[in-house]
């Protein structure tokens, strides 16, 4: 009988996902932060998603805020290889993010594909059982150099889905980077 509660509660708490996804609580002015400003941040390469030889990583903020998830871009440090261009060492990066809402689903699993480009704006409506979709670029134009060691960061996408409602926010899971099923 208790094996059949965990059993049962393992599965209540990831919705229908095989595995576990990062979890969070956010309330109201919470965020989720992916990427890190400096490169000796422990989670400097998060930023980079799948793209991991870009000139500098995605940084950004997912917070709720007042009944919405808000966008947030912020600057990351260029890479030592982007370093070597002059004027690129008083440069921080910026990348453009944005989010979109795939609508009710019943697990983080089952936002599965990317959104359409006008999908996609600064903020979105909280709402439980709810997915969503980052998608974040590199907005730098180092591709213009010609180099491949030196490329802005190719799209990334980032799923989000809203567990369930709690007194003050929400039980959230996500992913980052994830790519659309083929």
């Amino acid at each position: 009988m208790v094996m059949a509660a965990a059993f049962t509660l393992s599965f209540v708490s990831c919705g229908d996902d095989d595995i576990e996804y990062e979890g969070v609580i956010l309330e109201d002015g919470d965020f989720i932060e992916i990427g890190a400003s400096t490169q000796n941040d422990a989670n400097y390469n998060q930023g980079f998603g799948y793209d991991t030889t870009a000139a500098y990583p995605a940084h950004f903020k997912v917070t709720l805020r007042n009944g919405k998830l808000v966008i947030t871009n912020l600057t990351a440090q260029n890479t030592a290889e982007s370093l070597q261009i002059p004027g690129m060492n008083l440069r921080d990066c910026q990348c453009a993010a944005r989010i979109g809402d795939y609508g009710k689903v019943n697990a983080l699993s089952k936002i599965n594909s990317y959104l359409g480009a006008d999908q996609y704006s600064d903020s979105v409506a909280a709402e439980e059982k709810h997915g969503y979709v980052v998608e974040v670029h590199g907005t730098m134009n180092f591709d213009g150099y010609g180099r491949p060691e030196l490329h802005d960061l190719k799209s990334q996408h980032m799923r989000i889905w809203l567990e369930e409602a709690t007194d003050k926010g929400y039980k959230v899971r996500y992913e980052y980077p994830y790519k659309e099923e083929q």
